[in-house]
């Protein structure tokens, strides 16, 4: 769970939200119980994507999928 505070800061710190080229109805948030450990943010950095990016920070991981949700 997310305060309303907590929310207002996520949104406001997606690291893809200022980036030039992005449609924002592409930007996506998991969000995660407790930060993850070093090893899960090695098997996550394993991970290939052409056109999907992400990036994780504290309990919330931002994607940016311009292909879709469904398609990532």
């Amino acid at each position: 769970m997310r305060t309303a505070d907590e929310m207002k800061k996520m949104v406001s710190n997606n690291p893809s939200s200022n980036q030039k080229g992005i449609d924002s109805s592409k930007l996506h948030v998991t969000f995660l119980s407790g930060s993850p450990t070093k090893a899960a943010l090695g098997k996550l950095a394993t991970l290939n994507s052409q056109s999907d990016q992400f990036r994780v920070r504290g309990r919330e991981i931002y994607l940016h999928c311009p292909d879709g949700y469904g398609r990532s």
